[in-house]
């Protein structure tokens, strides 16, 4: 349990962020194009609310990022408990990646409802 097992543990933290980080990019790019095809007829809200889905995604995604770089430099610096500390960050950061998929999910149906609404308005408009 010498520096070489704490580095090793500090990258797998690093890897598993950056896993975490890859997966929230694709979930928004899948939960943008989902909003874009239910919103055909409200462009500007379909937008705004994919945009926002995006940004949210992304700051989760960094905020990951920056948790793992965070214990990565404790871990480093505590030699003797370096891999526990690797492996807790690790587990925080899947933690933070499950919930801002929670989140996305969240955001995206939201933005889909709203969509939806725009869209009866529109079809209500049109009617009248």
């Amino acid at each position: 349990r010498g520096p070489a097992s704490v580095n090793a543990g500090v990258n797998q933290a690093l890897g598993a962020a950056n896993q975490a980080a890859t997966a929230l990019n694709n979930a928004a790019q899948d939960a943008v194009k989902q909003v874009q095809a239910t919103v055909d007829g409200v462009q500007k809200q379909g937008t705004d609310a994919a945009a926002g889905v995006s940004t949210a995604i992304s700051r989760a995604a960094d905020d990951a990022k920056n948790a793992a770089s965070v214990a990565a430099a404790q871990g480093k610096d505590a030699v003797a408990s370096g891999q526990k500390q690797a492996e807790a960050a690790a587990v925080s950061v899947a933690v933070a990646a499950g919930n801002a998929a929670d989140q996305a999910q969240n955001a995206a149906a939201a933005a889909s409802a709203a969509a939806g609404k725009a869209a009866e308005q529109g079809k209500k408009a049109a009617a009248a």
